[in-house]
């Protein structure tokens, strides 16, 4: 997971630590193979993050309520052009 997320396995895990100390995540052992270790989201985490991106959509209905189409058109054909060229550098 630590080389999915860019990130150190220290700091997952620390990361982890703090979300299961929340009752977010929780983490379980793999029976076949004890090293894996499986972490599920919690029905509390679930909820935590439903009510993330309900508040994100709102932030950006918000901000993005003055546009126009042409306006919200162009925004995303340049963010999809930055995200195709973080990629092709990712992928390098």
């Amino acid at each position: 997971m630590a080389s999915q997320l860019g990130m150190e396995r220290a700091t997952v895990s620390r990361s982890l630590d703090i979300l299961e100390s929340r009752n977010l995540v929780s983490r379980t052992h793999n029976l076949a193979d004890r090293r894996v270790v499986e972490i599920q989201v919690t029905a509390q985490g679930r909820k935590i993050a439903q009510l993330g991106v309900q508040r994100l959509e709102q932030i950006v209905q918000s901000i993005t309520s003055d546009l126009s189409n042409s306006q919200l058109n162009d925004t995303f054909a340049l963010l999809d052009g930055i995200k195709d060229n973080l990629n092709q550098k990712i992928a390098r």
